[in-house]
């Protein structure tokens, strides 16, 4: 069965998919990033690394994910995808901001 991987953009929480996740036809897994809702965090203190470790963390043992990604998120899911490409069947970046490598989003 296909797992759905959902993971907010900057500024939002989890909560963010709620009309989304009834349409989907498979397991889904809310993915919070650290500074938001469930995993609080000083977010001037939170990294890409912090990210990717807090949506590997959610996904556990998931395979056949498809990765959804929100704004900011691809980031995210960029660096998910080369940690774990084994476990990830597609990715879908919904308006993603994703910077040429060695530059920033605010660049």
């Amino acid at each position: 069965m296909t797992t759905f991987a959902l993971i907010h953009g900057g500024g939002y929480t989890s909560g963010c998919w709620e009309r989304v996740t009834p349409h989907l036809d498979g397991d889904v897994i809310l993915v919070e990033l650290p500074g938001r809702g469930r995993r609080p965090a000083d977010l001037a203190s939170v990294t890409l690394a912090d990210n990717v470790a807090a949506t590997l963390e959610d996904l556990g043992d998931a395979t056949d994910v498809v990765l959804v990604a929100h704004s900011v998120a691809g980031i995210t899911a960029a660096h998910v995808l080369n940690e774990a490409p084994d476990r990830i069947a597609r990715v879908v970046m919904v308006s993603c901001t994703i910077p040429p490598h060695g530059s920033a989003v605010i660049d």
